[in-house]
């Protein structure tokens, strides 16, 4: 493991509790509900969401909690976890500034099927499930994305843990680290710094491999120059070579 560099990730957060009005257009208006909409709806909807700050380490919603409110990222980042059939917890994913999490009655479960902690400081829009359906009253084409959108994500989400499984924990991590690169990655030194606090523990949970292997496979891929990584980070230095190994999990 390489210790010259402090660790390079970068902060997302902003300020806790407040969103810029141009902010919180900008996400609306590029919200995948909300995309179609003229600036005069992105107004009137954005009046029906408010700013909600929550601090490192925070949970947000837990599972099986009544879902009754739908989350857009304004800064920071967020991370959602649920629980796997041993008992144990894995970490599902992490999402940046502009993705969505959470569920409003009538579109799917109803309780949360996972939970979220601030990964960082963060700013979240929140629209509660009346709020939402007064939007759906106004704008019917709404609605019809709503169920697109919640319904893919169940979708991807259970064919994701299916086709992983099937696969070798090399090939699994190799495949998690180039999602990560792609999702949070920022140029650093001539390469992609994944710039999120994730620990080795983490990496595990998502791929449902023990801390222990996570650990030696990163220490392989780092010998095999694939990668340089530090204490919380991870950079990626042969995207090619890690692609090699995933070559046939997502063809």
């Amino acid at each position: 493991m390489s210790h010259h560099h402090r660790n390079p990730v970068h902060s997302l957060a902003g300020p806790v509790e407040h969103c810029s009005l141009d902010l919180r257009r900008k996400l609306i208006r590029e919200s995948p509900f909300f995309s179609n909409l003229e600036p005069g709806q992105i107004d009137e909807i954005n009046s029906r969401f408010r700013d909600v700050g929550f601090s490192a380490n925070k949970t947000i919603l837990r599972e099986g909690d009544n879902a009754d409110s739908l989350f857009i990222v304004a800064t920071g980042l967020v991370k959602l976890y649920s629980a796997s059939g041993d008992g144990g917890i894995l970490l599902i994913d992490i999402l940046k500034p502009g993705e969505h999490f959470g569920s409003v009655a009538g579109f799917g479960p109803e309780c949360y099927e996972e939970t979220a902690v601030a990964a960082m400081d963060c700013c979240l829009l929140k629209i509660s499930s009346e709020n939402f359906h007064r939007v759906l009253t106004m704008h019917p084409q709404v609605a019809v994305r709503t169920v697109e959108i919640l319904s893919h994500r169940v979708r991807f989400s259970h064919e994701l843990m299916r086709r992983l499984g099937s696969y070798s924990a090399e090939n699994r991590s190799a495949w998690l680290l180039l999602r990560l690169g792609e999702k949070l990655g920022r140029p650093w030194e001539g390469k992609n710094l994944i710039n999120a606090p994730v620990s080795r523990e983490e990496l595990a949970a998502m791929i449902g491999i023990t801390t222990e292997t996570a650990s030696r496979i990163v220490s392989r891929f780092q010998k095999k120059g694939l990668i340089e990584s530090g204490r919380g980070w991870i950079a990626i230095k042969d995207p090619e070579g890690l692609k090699k190994l995933t070559e046939d999990v997502f063809d």
